[in-house]
């Protein structure tokens, strides 16, 4: 195996990528990864980290794999989870909205603040998960 430092940089700028994308097909497919993997690229246990980074420079050097297709997907992949988080936010927002008019309304059935409460935080996460889609994109976009 070789050490991560002596490893051109392309071969360790794809495994990242690949792990980031891995993660997260994972989640979107429902399958649930190792706890110690669910973590940054440079976080992940030292022989994973090694040995994904190991496969990728075979593949690179057999030219089975090249840097500027796999960077493009995963820009790509990331411009559309944030384009379904924005879809995400509108509904979000409109059902806090909805959820509000609901609790100021005179006549506001039981269980109106709680609706809200709900609402806000569905904003609130989607919000987060945009933040994080868009910084995402933005970490691949500077590493082109």
């Amino acid at each position: 195996m070789t050490d991560q430092p002596n490893l051109p940089e392309e071969a360790v700028k794809i495994a990242r990528a690949f792990h980031d994308e891995y993660e997260a097909f994972a989640e979107m497919h429902g399958w649930t990864t190792q706890k110690n993997t669910r973590v940054a690229f440079d976080d992940l246990p030292t022989a994973n980290r090694k040995t994904m980074i190991d496969t990728v420079s075979a593949l690179l050097s057999r030219g089975i794999v090249s840097a500027p297709a796999i960077e493009a997907a995963a820009v790509e992949r990331e411009r559309e989870r944030l384009a379904r988080l924005l879809k995400a936010l509108v509904e979000a927002v409109e059902a806090f909205d909805a959820a509000r008019r609901e609790h100021e309304s005179p006549t506001a059935p039981e269980g109106t603040a709680q609706r809200l409460w709900g609402a806000e935080s569905d904003v609130g996460q989607v919000i987060y998960e945009a933040e994080q889609a868009l910084a995402a994109l933005d970490s691949l976009e500077e590493g082109m």
